[in-house]
């Protein structure tokens, strides 16, 4: 089963873990004349963070049926149900005396390099996408410390024509220079609805009074849908991402406790990030270091004094077209992005190209995997027709994205899967400079001290003593 960020959850062990919260067995939310016996796993999900919120159990069956009775809930896999026959036979084989973990995952490589944002909540309100760096131990070394001296230096906040205000480069900015690194203003746990109003509005409550007065000179959303200013602020600019259970602060400023689960996703929003405005094509990225929650800015490129910097607010690990990208952002933060990407027919183009070569090379759900992505070849029930058509897709596949000038994460995802096509032929030394390349991309986009960086120096420290050995 996929959990909502595409990592494989356990939902017999959420079960056990409601079942302990509530002393109830969460199957009995469902009304008798319904399906009795039977939730899918979305609702499973829903249910979960309901639980982790301090909701009654009365609350989370109301709240559960609300939505469905709205149609709110969105299940494609709603023909996956699970039973409450299933639940008791598969407590019947837990070993005694052991814990589930709620949040087991199946082999997903990438999940433990990035793992994907929160996508979407059930009524249309985006929340913007960010990378994440894997957090340490706590105590242990930690690659981004706050730091806002480069800010003042190098960042002029003023009115973008269309946008309202944004970042411009005060002077030359170099590649790879971290431009900021700063904690969020306003903090939540798992922001899903219908709870996310109160754990808002509970965050907001408990800021000092210069914190409230800053946050609310950010703009909302365009539609309010009813909502709150507060909260349509706080939809119209939050970062999402999931932490580590060793997430530093150990509770949100919504009130709600970690409880030492691993992977609680968080909703963020970050003062001077927030006025950052989209890019299809950007020239500076934004993550969050998951066990500390400070999110940093790096260019991916030099940027000349006086250019926008922008980041991107969705993933687009499959190339969208221009027709879905504007939907997307015309959906979520209700404005037409007029970028250079969107206009240029050329461009476009060459985006149906990269989709295609992508789409042979990588399974979606591991495509945003910035140090060792999964391939097709790797999964067993994948025929490869040809090794030497693959190997050439991927070199074509770098070769597209330099010529197109795309810069970042993605096109070091591109060299790592070309050096890992490279490596398989036995072409040792050609893999080996192609993940150098990826290497000196994860430097600028986050830092020599960053999981990525360090992960691609290992990588490339047993190539070397590969083809030493080959060579003697």
């Amino acid at each position: 089963m996929g959990g909502r960020n595409g990592i494989q959850t356990n939902p017999v062990a959420m079960i056990a873990k409601m079942h302990e919260r509530w002393g109830r067995d969460p199957i009995e939310v469902l009304p008798e004349n319904g399906r009795p016996e039977e939730l899918t796993h979305h609702q499973i999900e829903e249910l979960y963070f309901f639980s982790s919120t301090g909701i009654t159990f009365a609350g989370a069956k109301a709240a559960l049926m609300d939505q469905i009775s709205k149609r709110r809930i969105h299940d494609p896999k709603a023909e996956l149900v699970v039973t409450g026959n299933m639940i008791r036979k598969a407590r019947q084989l837990q070993p005694r005396g052991s814990r589930a973990d709620p949040h087991e995952h199946g082999v997903v490589p990438a999940a433990a390099i990035k793992k994907a944002a929160v996508k979407t909540t059930a009524t249309r309100t985006r929340t913007k996408h960010v990378a994440v760096s894997p957090g340490g131990r706590r105590g242990g070394p930690q690659p981004y410390q706050e730091s806002t001296d480069q800010f003042d230096a190098y960042i002029e906040i003023k009115e973008a024509e269309g946008k309202g205000r944004g970042w411009f480069a005060a002077q030359d900015i170099p590649q790879g220079a971290q431009i900021l690194a700063e904690k969020p203003l306003l903090k939540v746990q798992r922001p899903f609805q219908p709870t996310r109003e109160l754990a808002v509005e509970n965050a907001f409550n408990r800021l000092s009074r210069e914190k409230k007065a800053h946050f609310l000179t950010l703009s909302p959303s365009d539609n309010l849908h009813g909502k709150n200013r507060i909260l349509a602020i706080f939809n119209a600019n939050s970062f999402a991402w999931d932490a580590d259970g060793d997430d530093i602060d150990g509770n949100d400023n919504d009130g709600n406790d970690n409880d030492g689960e691993q992977q609680q996703q968080r909703s963020g929003l970050f003062a001077r990030t927030s006025l950052l405005n989209h890019d299809c094509q950007p020239n500076a990225i934004f993550d969050v270091h998951a066990g500390t929650g400070i999110g940093q800015v790096r260019a991916m490129v030099p940027i000349p004094r006086g250019t926008e910097v922008t980041i991107r607010y969705f993933d687009d690990e499959d190339w969208a077209p221009a027709r879905q990208r504007q939907r997307h952002l015309r959906e979520g933060w209700h404005f037409d992005c007029a970028c250079a990407t969107c206009s240029s027919g050329e461009r476009e183009t060459a985006r149906a190209r990269l989709r295609e070569l992508i789409s042979e090379l990588a399974p979606l759900r591991t495509r945003s995997s910035h140090v060792n992505p999964e391939l097709r070849i790797d999964d067993p029930e994948y025929e490869e027709e040809n090794r030497e058509t693959t190997l050439r897709n991927a070199l074509e596949y770098v070769d597209l994205m330099n010529r197109e000038g795309i810069t970042g994460a993605r096109i070091g995802r591109a060299y790592n899967i070309a050096a890992k096509l490279l490596v398989r032929e036995e072409r040792v030394g050609e893999g080996l400079e192609y993940l150098r390349a990826a290497q000196w991309i994860n430097l600028h986009c986050f830092g020599e001290r960053s999981s990525h960086f360090q992960e691609q120096a290992k990588n490339i420290a047993d190539l070397e003593a590969k083809l030493s050995e080959q060579e003697k």
